[in-house]
């Protein structure tokens, strides 16, 4: 009787070794996929040619957004949102844009300055303030 039990004991214990090895390897991999997926899945990506990534800060009395209108067509116009300073958007690149800084208090509107902006290359960086 004693070597039996000492079978099933073994047995046991081996299925519990395997159990704890396994819920191992599936932290490990939830823990690898939680560090490598963000970084695949929000990498940037570049920018498409024949634009610029504008990014920048935006300065004045509680702005709210802000509107690039292509100064050769006024239906052009491209709009960010300003969070916390700081605006990003991705314009036409070497066209000429008049900028306007909306505001979420009294006169709701202000011109830029500067008021003028021709993006170029990929990426750049301009601040405006009203």
């Amino acid at each position: 009787m004693p070597q039996p039990q000492a079978a099933q004991f073994s047995q046991a214990r081996y299925k519990l070794v395997v159990a704890v090895m396994l819920i191992a390897i599936i932290a490990l991999g939830i823990s690898l996929a939680v560090v490598t997926l963000p970084n695949a899945i929000f990498k940037t990506s570049s920018t498409p040619s024949g634009f610029t990534f504008l990014h920048g800060t935006v300065t004045g009395n509680s702005p709210r957004s802000i509107e690039f209108s292509n100064a050769s067509d006024s239906s052009d116009k491209f709009v960010s949102s300003i969070s916390n300073g700081a605006y990003q958007i991705t314009l036409k690149s070497n066209v000429l844009y008049k900028v306007v800084i909306d505001l979420n208090v009294s006169p709701y509107l202000c011109y830029a300055n500067p008021g003028t902006v021709v993006p170029s290359g990929s990426a750049g960086v301009q601040n405006f303030g009203c």
